[in-house]
């Protein structure tokens, strides 16, 4: 059961008066005292102190064959978007990647993860009061071209021959071997070879030099690896052969009497020989180790007539001294057919075989020979004169004309031997070019014109040819000898470029450009101090008082302190002293100065620290 109460009007008046009251009385204590300060930690309102800070985390994470130390030097930044004068924050990661920026505001914010090989990242952030954030595994993938697919690392250093003077080091193969990936180097010796990140093997080789390996090279994959110490590649040995034979013949004639000996002028007596050999059975000798320079190879045998004959010997080959044929006393019957020997060889090749010799009389072909390997040709004729024809593909032929000489009973050419004299040599007709262009991802506001900044070289074994791109980014070689070539290009503000070529007669047109791969931008340095105006010293040695309007200059300084004639920057002081200049990461003169007061200077000099 429900009871029910009816309250009279005047009752109802009479019991809510007394509230009615109360309330009045609280407003009116509530106007007297002061408004109170908001302490919600979430609330906007609330003064930075109270507000609750926000915080940002994440990791970071390379590839896995990227080595652990490479986490150190992996730059992660915050900023405040269009706040462009408050400097960066920095987060130190740990050896996982991970990563911390607390203390934060509210406030749009931007997050950089960048490393050098590697495609930079980038994460826009709307923070609010509070706030923590987890960004999760930040992956950074390295920088690939898209054209060629190589990665922007390598192997940088320098290789030598070491009998070679030290502006002719250009064309000495340096291989990575088990890949396709090849380069030469340059005339001063250094090189650059782009490479994947793994361990490789470079095998270095220079014709007539015995090739050297440098094992277990690390290239890593944010970084071009740096050799320390120079290759030296040294000459294989050189040698001196050739052969004898007694009035024509090597057999049941005394050739172990026969003795050669080599000097280093014509005119030098017995006892200054520098090497002295025997005949092996067949009539032939070789001299080991000889010197690198000319020599005279003597051959001589008790009742013959001694032979005396110049030999060029270069490095690390092979000199062919050629056959000697030495006559005994008295004479004997003049012979009706005789050995034409000589040697004939290719300007650019180490093998001389196939070399087509022609003999002919009177403009009638008698007889045709190939060369051997060492160049060399003999054919048995009869003794009369002739014409000889050199000829072989590709090459530009050359004729010589060959008399038998009655008295000295041998072949000769302008009165000397015809076995003896230096071999002819075809040189490779110009048939040969290189054509292509050049593209960076760079437009030409940044890059700059092709022929202010690129410088294109090709390298072969003749030395090296240099120009730059046209306005279009083209370039061409032209009458090149048929070969094997290095392409070296180098454009400011690009990683540089280098390309392998076999040119053939015919010339080669690259149908593709060229990709460059373009430096990341340097990020400028804040250059931060105060500076004072001296008031009063001489009372109370004390500075007070007002510094603004002291004007710092800025200019960039060499390593010798050699001042550059423009501004690098310049700034005025505010009213503590402080000044502030944005500049490159460079050394700098600073020169303070304000009218009424005697000026100062101050070197700088910018540290990785």
């Amino acid at each position: 059961m429900y009871g029910l109460h009816f309250m009279t009007k005047l009752d109802f008046n009479r019991s809510i008066r007394p509230v009615v009251l109360l309330f009045g009385v609280i407003a009116a204590l509530s106007a007297c005292e002061p408004p109170i300060d908001a302490t919600n930690p979430f609330d906007p309102e609330s003064s930075l102190e109270v507000q609750e800070s926000a915080e940002v985390v994440g990791q970071v994470k390379l590839p896995e064959y990227a080595k652990a130390e490479a986490y150190s030097r992996i730059k992660v930044s915050l900023r405040k978007q269009r706040e462009l004068d408050v400097d960066f924050l920095e987060a130190n990661l740990d050896e996982t990647g991970r990563f911390d920026f607390s203390d934060l505001r509210d406030g749009l914010y931007q997050v950089q993860v960048s490393l050098s090989g590697f495609k930079e990242e980038r994460i826009s952030l709307n923070i609010t009061i509070g706030d923590f954030i987890d960004l999760g595994t930040i992956e950074l993938t390295p920088l690939v071209s898209e054209e060629t697919g190589e990665v922007s690392v390598g192997v940088m250093g320098t290789v030598k021959r070491s009998l070679s003077p030290e502006d002719d080091q250009g064309g000495i193969l340096i291989e990575a071997l088990d890949t396709p990936f090849a380069t030469v180097s340059a005339s001063d010796g250094r090189f650059y070879l782009p490479l994947p990140p793994r361990e490789h093997t470079l095998r270095f080789s220079s014709p007539n030099y015995q090739s050297a390996r440098l094992f277990s090279i690390a290239v890593e994959s944010d970084r071009i690896t740096q050799l320390e110490d120079p290759v030296v590649l040294q000459a294989n040995s050189s040698q001196l052969r050739g052969s004898v034979s007694l009035d024509g013949q090597s057999q049941n004639v005394p050739l172990s009497s026969v003795v050669v000996r080599i000097y280093d002028r014509e005119d030098a007596p017995s006892s200054e020989a520098l090497q002295t050999t025997t005949l092996d059975a067949y009539g032939r000798f070789i001299l080991d180790e000889v010197p690198v320079q000319q020599v005279w190879v003597s051959v001589t045998c008790e009742a013959y007539y001694p032979q005396l004959r110049p030999t060029v010997v270069a490095v690390g080959q092979v000199a062919e001294a050629g056959h000697f044929d030495l006559r005994s006393t008295p004479r004997p019957e003049p012979p009706t057919s005789a050995a034409l020997r000589g040697r004939a060889q290719f300007e650019d090749r180490e093998s001389h075989e196939g070399l087509l010799v022609e003999v002919r009389r009177a403009g009638v072909l008698i007889a045709s020979v190939g060369t051997e390997a060492s160049g060399e040709y003999a054919l048995n004729l009869d003794t009369e004169d002739y014409e000889l024809s050199f000829s072989a593909p590709f090459y530009l032929p050359q004729n010589l004309d060959v008399v038998w000489d009655e008295e000295d009973l041998r072949f000769e050419v302008d009165g000397s031997p015809l076995s003896g004299r230096d071999p002819i040599i075809l040189a490779p007709e110009l048939s040969a070019s290189l054509s292509g262009s050049l593209y960076s991802p760079l437009p030409l506001i940044e890059r700059g014109p092709w022929p202010e900044v690129s410088t294109i070289r090709l390298i072969g074994e003749r030395g090296v040819l240099t120009q730059s791109a046209d306005d279009d980014g083209l370039f061409a070689f032209e009458d090149l000898h048929p070969g094997l070539y290095g392409l070296e290009i180098e454009v400011l503000g690009h990683l540089p470029l280098t390309r392998v070529f076999d040119l053939v007669a015919g010339g080669l047109v690259l149908e593709e450009p060229l990709p460059l791969i373009a430096l990341p931008p340097e990020v400028p340095a804040a250059l931060r101090g105060r500076a004072f105006l001296a008031r009063g010293l001489a009372e109370d040695g004390e500075i007070s008082g007002e510094h603004d309007d002291i004007v710092i200059i800025a200019r960039e300084i060499d390593e010798e302190q050699s001042i550059a004639v423009d501004v690098a920057g310049s700034a005025v002081t505010n009213t503590a002293g402080e000044y502030r200049i944005s500049v490159n990461r460079n050394n700098y003169r600073l020169t303070f100065s304000k009218a009424g007061y005697v000026p100062r200077s101050l070197n700088v000099f910018w540290s990785q620290d």
